[in-house]
């Protein structure tokens, strides 16, 4: 069974609970493995048999979805046996389940084999695997070919658009879509088999790019390598190359007879293009870490109540870490009353950094004990500014930014690694709530260190960036 970590809170996704009615079970474990919560999931009616997750993602939202078969009561005229259908469900860091229009999707004559489920820039999914046509007659088929399928859902788990993949023969048009990952330009990078018009070689892997379109996704290329079946597939390297663990049938005739026999091997693609990065993807709308404080009479100590927000709408702030100036820190929401000796100095910082359930974090500087010089408040706003992918595939990066004087007038400016300017500098829009973001365009540029400088509210600071 396929398992999935998200960062600080892994989730599993296992498999059958019982022999007789298979179902599906969801652990979540904190960071030093211990048991957090766990939720079962099985089918409606026993007749209906079961569920099984074929796969599970964290979404932009906060949210997880899973992916599988799931088994209801056959419908007149199919039948006369258990339906499975495509099921999914959308799950909130607690493990609460978020209430869907419709679980199932897929007509209810034909069984669905979810696989795999990516998250998508736009806040949905996409779902690859098998779909068995006509499994549900009203005669029972019993052996249908398989046919591949990609279906694109939004973030409300609705479908958008389903296509699928046959094999290239009338009689044989078996064929299978089992990964799919999310390229950095938006296509999906899908791995399968699929049967050709010659049926002799039972090696029939096949990997293909799709570039999507409201309606669908068409072909941008597709090759066939001589393997019957993949396992561990390991994951798209930033630099457009993936390696498959594999197996091919490799026949044998000895005395005029022909036996076969199967060979494990490693098969390498290159130029494949660069993968979607998961971290740009699930921070796009990253927490934001905000505390408030207040001082003895005496000045030497310090209350802190934290005021932080996680994030996206389902995220959750599962880590918070105190830095006090005296080298000391804090680990938890809120922090005992700090007392401090001697008094620190104007313009000592308090920094408070919280993490999400998706991993991403946002640092907030306090200076209770006075205003910082413009160096340390460029230091500060250095310390919450983050450029991602870094190194940038592609020469494509997001800048991202909190505790930005709101609305202030700001700029970025690109440099090489000699100092000088790159273009001229781009006005960059401050949010009313201090945040701001920015697309980094370095295609084309050479490979190497570059500078991203920012200046804000007479403010300036710098961020390296690396092209690889």
């Amino acid at each position: 069974m396929w398992a999935h970590s998200i960062n600080l809170t892994p989730f599993v996704a296992g498999g059958s609970l019982f022999n007789n009615f298979p179902g599906a079970q969801v652990v979540r474990l904190d960071s030093a493995q211990r048991l957090v919560w766990q939720r079962q999931y099985a089918g409606n009616t026993p007749n209906a048999d079961g569920l099984t997750v074929g796969a599970m993602a964290a979404l932009r939202d906060g949210s997880y979805v899973l992916v599988g078969q799931k088994g209801r009561a056959w419908q007149a005229p199919y039948g006369p046996t258990a339906v499975y259908s495509g099921w999914l469900q959308r799950l909130k860091a607690n493990g609460d389940t978020i209430r869907l229009a419709n679980e199932y999707f897929g007509p209810i004559s034909e069984q669905y084999e979810p696989l795999d489920v990516p998250a998508t820039p736009d806040g949905g999914f996409v779902v690859a695997g098998n779909v068995y046509p006509d499994r549900y007659l009203p005669v029972f088929n019993c052996c249908p070919q398989p046919r591949g399928f990609l279906a694109k859902f939004d973030s409300l788990g609705t479908v958008q658009w389903e296509q699928r993949l046959s094999g290239q023969t009338t009689q044989y048009p078996a064929a299978s879509l089992s990964r799919v990952q999310v390229l950095a330009n938006g296509n999906y990078l899908v791995l399968g088999g699929r049967n050709r018009t010659t049926l002799g070689d039972p090696n029939r892997a096949y990997l293909v790019e799709y570039a999507p379109n409201r309606t669908g996704a068409g072909a941008v290329w597709e090759v066939y390598f001589n393997v019957t079946g993949v396992f561990s597939p390991t994951l798209l390297q930033p630099d457009g190359t993936l390696t498959l663990g594999a197996q091919r049938v490799i026949s044998h005739t000895v005395n005029g007879q022909t036996s076969q026999d199967q060979a494990g091997l490693l098969t390498r693609f290159a130029g494949l293009g660069a993968p979607y990065p998961a971290a740009a993807l699930l921070c796009q709308r990253p927490p934001v870490a905000s505390a408030g404080f207040a001082l003895s009479p005496a000045r030497d100590t310090l209350r802190l109540v934290d005021l932080s927000t996680a994030g996206p709408r389902y995220a959750t702030l599962e880590r918070w870490r105190w830095h006090f100036p005296d080298g000391s820190f804090y680990e938890g929401r809120t922090p005992p009353p700090h007392r401090f000796a001697p008094v620190p100095a104007p313009g000592s910082p308090v920094t408070l950094t919280v993490t999400n359930n998706l991993g991403c974090s946002a640092t907030q500087v306090l200076y209770p004990f006075g205003s910082p010089t413009a160096a340390q408040a460029g230091r500060a706003l250095a310390a919450r500014a983050s450029v991602w992918p870094n190194p940038a595939p592609g020469g494509q990066a997001t800048l991202a930014l909190a505790g930005l004087p709101p609305r202030a007038p700001a700029s970025v400016q690109l440099l090489d690694a000699r100092g000088r300017t790159l273009g001229p500098a781009r006005a960059l829009p401050v949010a009313a709530d201090g945040t701001a973001a920015l697309r980094l365009d370095l295609a084309g540029r050479a490979p190497g260190l570059y500078a991203v400088r920012v200046t804000a509210g007479g403010v300036a600071f710098v961020k390296k960036l690396v092209v690889p």
